[in-house]
């Protein structure tokens, strides 16, 4: 009996599979919330991040925290979820999974929220992500505000000026007129003035300090009245913004004019796209400092508090820190301890996974489907020896949950996947192993860790050099050194190429993350453990043996 006659495996997997995107997420509650799977460790962590906007809300002060999880972990799912229920979405509230979590915040269902969620690859700035998509966001749900005052003023006056010369001081000042009360509405406690613009205020206010209420009360009227598409010319161009703290201060005022009690930040991948900023530090310095302000900055009057969500695969420090120079690296990660520090962390653990695989892709067709993957699994009789190199800190009710999987096999992909940057979650690969093979993989078979190799170094774009070259080094021994090694004279195929490749495969993958438990002081033992069922012995037990002579006969023809 083949494993996709209990478990429902479709035939192929389209692109968006299995790949949760925080915008999609939000955009597809149903979808998103009848996929999610809340163990006990997530409900902990929903009333933590619940905890922490409700008590930047009392306390009126601005909160931030990491969302730190491993690649698969569900972060962007996470954070979905978590926007639903700010939202009220009745489908989130009404949960069953997540009702003991909900029970305890009902009052934050009362508080008007602004939802803000940022992909920050690609971004140019934390200015012209963060503030110029907050300009966007108003655009189109609030088209009647003012815009906000975000943006440096001397080109906008420049432009000013010379229209206000070809109209004429009378018919230019007369438009700029009508905008006078709503830039007071939208600057709230910062005093919008009630007098008319005339030319003495509008010279006295283009001549002010940035950041200024007159000079924001200006640009506030020129982008209303004359140059309404200014700031999406200017977006991308931090020079084009104020000082990244006075910003996040008129963010939060503008916010509260229009009636929000706080606002939610959910930025996802800020961390990875500092990473790939790594060649310019002066670059990467300058956005570190900037992740302080989003909790406490010289320019704090924020009548509408700032929570930030920050996704977090692995910490900064070890993404950059280990390639610079000494005194370099004391001083980076000085720096990261001056912000870290000030942010809470909301941990999503490796230890939901099996939980996750099980009623993610792994659900059997029915009660008598899952009775039989049971009864399969309690027949592989795992001696003690083999159950600790796949299974280690797994209990024996995890091990059977990720069946076919091992223990092994998934913490390996996500080490390896932790070094990469992937559109692909765990889940999705795990899943493509399954339709792979579906055609092969018998009940009562585990599926080999060497089987990973192709589908974790296929496309991929590692952090930095040194894991691109250990990537390329390994794909290039196995291509040009192992492989022929394993054809015949006639470039076909030895009999046993497939196992050999598979314990040849494994060696790699211990070599690009040998922090994993499974793959560390890789011995032949471990060899056939991790490839479970991949060499058959005449005689029981011999397996390892059967690896060491292969090794041994590997070693003549290839030194590395």
């Amino acid at each position: 009996m083949l494993i996709k006659d209990l478990i429902n495996i479709p035939e192929r997997i389209y692109a968006n599979e299995f790949v949760i995107k925080l915008t999609e997420g939000i955009e597809r509650p149903e979808e998103t919330l009848d996929q999610y799977v809340v163990t006990a460790q997530l409900k902990r962590q929903f009333e933590k991040a619940l905890s922490l906007i409700q008590n930047a809300l009392t306390q009126g002060k601005s909160q931030a925290a990491f969302l730190h999880g491993s690649f698969g972990s569900g972060k962007s799912h996470f954070m979905a979820v978590l926007n639903l229920l700010l939202k009220g979405n009745p489908k989130a509230w009404g949960h069953p999974d997540l009702a003991s979590v909900t029970l305890n915040f009902g009052a934050l269902r009362e508080r008007k929220l602004l939802l803000l969620a940022f992909h920050m690859i690609g971004a140019s700035s934390m200015e012209s992500a963060i503030l110029g998509g907050y300009t966007r966001h108003i655009a189109e749900h609030h088209p009647e505000a003012p815009i906000p005052a975000f943006y440096r003023g001397e080109k906008l006056f420049e432009d000013a000026r010379n229209l206000l010369t070809k109209m004429g001081e009378e018919a230019f000042l007369s438009q700029l007129a009508s905008q006078a009360p709503v830039a007071k509405t939208a600057l709230g406690r910062r005093g919008g003035a009630t007098a008319a613009w005339d030319r003495a205020r509008f010279d006295e206010a283009a001549s002010a300090a940035p950041g200024s209420p007159q000079r924001q009360q200006l640009i506030s009227a020129l982008l209303g009245s004359y140059f309404p598409s200014y700031s999406d010319v200017q977006s991308d161009n931090k020079e084009s913004y104020l000082p990244f703290d006075l910003g996040l201060e008129v963010m939060s005022q503008h916010a509260k004019a229009l009636g929000y009690d706080g606002i939610v930040l959910f930025l996802d991948e800020l961390i990875l796209w500092l990473a790939n900023m790594s060649s310019n530090l002066h670059f990467v310095h300058q956005e570190i400092q900037k992740l302080v302000k989003l909790v406490e900055a010289e320019h704090s009057d924020r009548p509408a508090p700032i929570v930030s969500i920050v996704a977090r695969q692995r910490d900064l420090k070890d993404l950059i820190g280990e390639s610079l120079s000494g005194f370099e690296q004391f001083n980076f990660h000085d720096q990261i301890k001056h912000f870290e520090k000030r942010f809470d962390t909301i941990n999503l653990e490796d230890t939901n996974l099996p939980e996750i695989i099980s009623k993610r892709i792994l659900k059997p067709k029915s009660e008598s489907a899952r009775i039989q993957l049971q009864d399969q699994f309690d027949r592989l009789k795992l001696k003690d020896n083999i159950r600790d190199i796949l299974a280690h800190n797994y209990d024996l009710d995890a091990c059977r949950k990720v069946y076919p999987f091992s223990p092994a096999l998934i913490d390996t992909l996500v080490a390896v996947s932790s070094l990469l940057q992937r559109n692909r979650t765990a889940i999705r690969i795990l899943m493509e192993l399954l339709v792979e093979q579906q055609e092969t993989l018998s009940v009562g078979q585990l599926i080999p860790v060497g089987d990973l190799f192709d589908l974790v170094s296929g496309n991929y774009e590692p952090y930095d050099d040194s894991i691109r070259r250990g990537f390329e080094s390994a794909k290039r021994l196995l291509n040009e050194r192992f492989a022929p090694m394993l054809e015949d004279s006639e470039g076909n195929p030895v009999p046993t190429q497939g196992a050999d490749l598979r314990l040849i495969k494994t060696i790699l993958l211990a070599a690009l993350v040998p922090e994993v438990h499974a793959l560390r002081k890789l011995t032949p033992q471990k060899l056939a453990a991790l490839n479970h069922g991949t060499l058959k012995s005449p005689i029981a037990g011999r397996e390892s043996a059967m690896v060491l002579t292969k090794l041994k006969n590997w070693q003549t023809n290839i030194g590395e």
